[in-house]
C-alpha cells in the first residue's frame, strides 16, 4: 500500500509556502473545485510533521548527489537524482532543515503536477485542475506571476502559448474568487497585509520529451548568504535590457560606476572551434565563468577583466556585449524583445542619425528573413530616437558633455544570431582585434594574427626557450613576416592593444574611465627582457615579401612601448643589455638604410653577409646561422631577421631549431620538397598551417594540434615528424 500524502494548508509569508495537513496530493494540488466554489483559499488542517509532499531541489552539479554528503541529508526519504536537480518526497520538517542549513541547494520548488502531456487541450485541463488560489492570494489587485518555461524535444514547445494558457486560467480562477468573496482576500485581511507587498509567484514549467512538470518556487535564491553585505551588480538581464524607465525619462541608459564588481555578459569571438586557448594566456581569470561554444567564448565578468582582454589578449578576434538571449520563434516576440532593449545606451540619439550596421545570421530557425529582421531593429531604434528627441531636444546630453560631434562617432555594429530558434543580440565593443599596430603591410595570403597567436600558445612557445642552448625559430615561407613577428611579440610579453585605439566601448555610458586607467596601471605596457639565446629567421624567395616583412619589423620597433632610462632619456631598452636610440631608428626608417638586417628589397647591406653568399648555403647548421645573425647593428639583426633566400635549395637543417610556417598557398611541389628536407634534418620540431586536405596528402607522420577558421576556410595546425607514414616509400617522392 502506497500512502498518498494529504492536503496542504497554505499561507503566504516572506515568499515561503507554509503547508500542513491534508488529503491525497493529487486531489490537494489539482482539484480546486471545492475551494473555488466555497470562495475560500485552499486550506487543510495541520496533521503533524509526517505529511509527505514532492519537492524539486535545484543543484549546481549534474547527475550527482552531493546533498548526501551534508549533515542535513536524511536517507529515509527517497531522493531521485536527475540532471540538475534532486526530487524529494518528504515532510515539511525536512524541507525546513534544507532551507536553513543546506549549502549545496540553489532553490527548492514544490511540485504541483507531473504527467505525460503532448496536446494543448490536455495541458489546459492540467493547468485548470491546479488550485491556484492556494499559492496566489486572489484580490482585486492582481500581481502577475513570473512564469519560466523550458521545453526539450517536446510537441508543445511554444513558450508564449504556454505562458498565456497559465495566465488565462489563473485570471479566470481570480474572477470566480472575487465573485464569491469580494475584492479583499480573507487570509490577507487576517494578517493585515497589502496585496501589493507580496512577492509575485514564480512558476516553473518543464516539458521534457512530452513529460510535463509544473512547480512553484518556495525558497527564492539560496545562493545568497547573509554574511555577504556587498555583492556588486544587479542581474545582467535586468541591467542590460530592461530599459522602460530609461526610455520614459528620456535619459541615456547608464550604469553607475560601482567599481570592478559590475557583471555583464560578453561574447569573445575566437578563431578556433570548441576549445579554450584563451585559458593559456596570462590574462585569463578562472574565477569568471567561461562557456565555450563553436567559435566563441561567453564570459560573465566585470569591466576590469574585459579591459584587460582588450589590451592584452592575442587570441580574441572580437568582444561583444550580449544584450538579449531568449527563445524566439515568432515575429511579435522578436519585436517585443527588440523594444525591451534600451538602444539609447549604445547609440547617442540626436537629430543626426547614424544608421547602425546590422549583421544577421540564422541557423535552422523559424525566423530567417534577414531583411525583415534588420528592418524591425531599425524601426524600433528610430522610434526610440523620436522619443528621446521629444524629451531632450535635438542635441545629445552625453555628447555635449564630451564635446563630440555625432557625425564623428563610429556606427554601432549589431549582431543578431538565430540558432535553432534561440535568439542572441549583441553589440561590438572592440572592433577587429586581429589588427596589430606593428603590421604596416598585410599580405592578402597571410594568416590572421589571432590564429598565429592561438597556435603559438597551443604549443607553449615559452617551453622551447628554457633549454640552455641557442634556439632558432625559422619560417621558410615567411611572406609578410606575420608568424615570426607575432612570436617575437609574445616572447617579449608586449601587449597587442593600446589605450590610443578608439574602442567602441569608450563611447558607451557603461564605460568606466577610472577602471580603464586602473587596468592600464596594472598591465605592463613595456616589453619584458628578451632572452639572449633565442633567434628568429624569416626566409622567402620573393624580394617583395621580404620588403613587406622588413617594413613591418621596423614598425614593430617604432610602436612598441619602451622604458626610458633615468640616466639617458635618448636611449631605450629593447631587450637584454642592448639599447637603441629612438632617433637612430627614425632616421633609418626615413632613409631606408639597413637597421633591420639584410633586406631583399632595398635595405642596407650587412657588413658580414650578402644575399649572394646566403644563397650558396647547402645546409643550415650552426656555422651558417651564426654567420646570418652576426652584424654590426645588434639591436634588430641579433634577434630577428628576414632574408631573401630559397629554403628549398637546402639539403637539410641540423640545429636546435623549430620550423613554423604556413603552406596554405604553397604549391604541391614545394610542399613535397619541404617534407624531403624535414626527413633529412635533425631539428627540435616542425609545425605547419595547412588546408584541411593536407592531412590526407602528406607523406609524413603528423599530429593534429588545432583547427581554425579564417574567412570561411578551414585551417589545421599540425606537427610534422621526420618519418614517413606507413606504406609510403621514398620512391614516391621523385619529381
Amino acid at each position: 500500500m502506497v500512502r498518498l500524502p494529504p492536503r496542504l494548508k497554505h499561507s503566504w509569508r516572506n515568499g515561503f509556502i507554509h503547508s500542513t495537513g491534508g488529503t491525497p496530493w493529487k486531489q490537494r494540488l489539482y482539484s480546486s473545485s471545492s475551494s473555488i466554489s466555497s470562495g475560500g483559499v485552499a486550506h487543510c488542517e495541520d496533521e503533524g510533521e509526517g505529511e509527505l509532499h514532492k519537492y524539486v531541489c535545484v543543484v549546481p552539479y549534474k547527475n550527482d548527489n552531493v546533498l548526501s554528503l551534508e549533515k542535513t541529508y536524511d536517507a529515509k526519504y527517497p531522493h531521485v537524482v536527475s540532471e540538475n536537480s534532486i526530487e524529494v518526497e518528504s515532510n515539511l520538517k525536512y524541507i525546513y532543515k534544507l532551507l536553513l542549513t543546506s549549502r549545496t541547494v540553489e532553490q527548492i520548488r514544490l511540485l504541483l503536477h507531473n504527467s505525460y502531456c503532448a496536446y494543448e487541450n490536455n495541458f489546459i485541463n492540467d493547468v485548470r485542475n491546479i488550485n491556484w488560489s492556494a499559492y496566489i492570494p486572489f484580490s482585486s489587485v492582481f500581481t502577475e506571476p513570473q512564469i519560466n518555461v523550458k521545453t526539450i524535444k517536446s510537441r508543445l514547445f511554444h513558450t508564449c502559448m504556454i505562458k498565456n494558457i497559465i495566465l488565462n486560467v489563473i485570471k479566470k480562477q481570480q474572477q470566480v474568487y472575487i465573485e464569491k468573496n469580494g475584492d479583499d482576500n480573507i487570509l490577507l485581511k487576517k494578517k493585515k497585509l497589502a496585496p501589493s507587498s507580496l512577492q509575485p509567484l514564480k512558476i516553473h514549467v518543464l516539458f521534457r520529451y512530452n513529460e510535463l512538470k509544473i512547480s512553484v518556487n518556495i525558497s527564492n535564491d539560496l545562493n545568497k548568504r547573509l554574511y555577504i553585505a556587498h555583492k556588486r551588480g544587479t542581474p545582467w538581464k535586468q541591467r542590460l535590457y530592461s530599459s522602460s524607465s530609461s526610455i520614459s525619462s528620456g535619459g541615456v541608459a547608464h550604469c553607475e560606476d560601482e567599481g570592478e564588481g559590475e557583471l555583464h555578459k560578453y561574447v569573445c569571438v575566437v578563431p578556433y572551434k570548441n576549445d579554450n586557448v584563451l585559458s593559456l594566456e596570462k590574462t585569463y581569470d578562472a574565477k569568471y565563468p567561461h562557456v565555450v561554444s563553436e567559435n566563441s567564448i561567453e564570459v560573465e565578468s566585470n569591466l576590469k577583466y574585459i579591459y584587460k582582454l582588450l589590451l592584452t589578449s592575442r587570441t580574441v578576434e572580437q568582444i561583444r556585449l550580449l544584450l538579449h538571449n531568449s527563445y524566439c520563434a515568432y515575429e511579435n516576440n522578436f519585436i517585443n524583445d527588440v523594444r525591451n532593449i534600451n538602444w539609447s545606451a549604445y547609440i547617442p540619439f540626436s537629430s543626426v542619425f547614424t544608421e547602425p550596421q546590422i549583421n544577421v545570421k540564422t541557423i535552422k530557425s523559424r525566423l530567417f528573413h534577414t531583411c525583415m529582421i534588420k528592418n524591425i531593429i531599425l524601426n524600433v531604434i528610430k522610434k526610440q530616437q523620436q522619443v528621446y528627441i521629444e524629451k531632450n531636444g535635438d542635441d545629445n546630453i552625453l555628447l555635449k558633455k564630451k564635446k563630440l560631434a555625432p557625425s564623428s562617432l563610429q556606427p554601432l555594429k549589431i549582431h543578431v544570431l538565430f540558432r535553432y530558434n534561440e535568439l542572441k543580440i549583441s553589440v561590438n565593443i572592440s572592433n577587429d582585434l586581429n589588427k596589430r599596430l606593428y603590421i604596416a603591410h598585410k599580405s592578402e595570403t597571410s594568416l590572421k594574427s589571432t590564429i598565429i597567436a592561438s597556435a603559438l600558445f597551443k604549443i607553449n612557445i615559452f617551453n622551447y626557450t628554457n633549454g640552455g642552448r641557442d634556439l632558432y625559430f625559422v619560417d621558410p615561407f615567411c611572406n609578410d613576416g606575420s608568424i615570426l613577428l607575432e612570436a617575437f611579440s609574445i616572447l617579449m610579453t608586449a601587449p597587442c592593444g593600446s589605450p590610443s585605439i578608439n574602442y567602441p566601448i569608450v563611447s558607451f555610458p557603461m564605460h568606466s574611465p577610472s577602471t580603464f586607467f586602473e587596468v592600464l596601471n596594472e598591465v605592463n605596457m613595456t616589453p619584458g627582457k628578451f632572452t639572449d639565446r633565442v633567434f628568429l629567421l624569416g626566409l622567402d624567395d620573393s624580394k617583395d615579401h621580404i620588403r613587406l616583412a622588413n617594413a613591418n619589423l621596423k614598425r614593430l620597433f617604432l610602436t612598441t612601448p619602451r622604458c626610458v632610462n633615468e640616466d639617458d632619456e635618448d636611449d631605450v631598452q629593447v631587450g637584454g643589455s642592448i639599447s637603441l636610440s629612438r632617433e637612430g631608428v627614425d632616421k633609418s626608417v626615413r632613409s631606408g638604410k639597413g637597421v633591420v638586417g639584410k633586406s631583399g628589397g632595398g635595405g642596407g647591406q650587412s657588413p658580414t653577409i650578402s644575399d649572394s653568399a646566403a644563397s650558396h648555403f647547402s645546409a643550415l647548421c650552426t656555422h651558417e646561422l651564426n654567420t646570418l645573425f652576426s652584424s654590426d647593428n645588434p639591436v634588430m639583426s641579433r634577434r630577428i631577421k628576414f632574408m631573401c633566400m630559397d629554403f628549398l635549395k637546402l639539403s637539410s637543417v641540423n640545429e636546435n631549431c623549430v620550423i613554423i610556417t604556413s603552406i596554405i598557398n604553397v604549391d604541391e611541389k614545394k610542399k613535397k620538397k619541404l617534407e624531403k628536407i624535414l626527413l633529412r634534418s635533425q631539428i627540435l620540431n616542425a609545425f605547419v598551417f595547412a588546408p584541411e586536405s593536407y592531412k590526407e596528402r602528406t607523406r609524413l607522420k603528423f599530429k593534429l594540434i588545432s583547427r581554425f577558421v579564417s574567412d570561411g576556410q578551414n585551417i589545421i595546425f599540425v606537427q610534422l615528424f621526420g618519418q614517413t607514414r606507413r606504406g609510403v616509400h621514398d620512391e614516391m617522392w621523385d619529381g
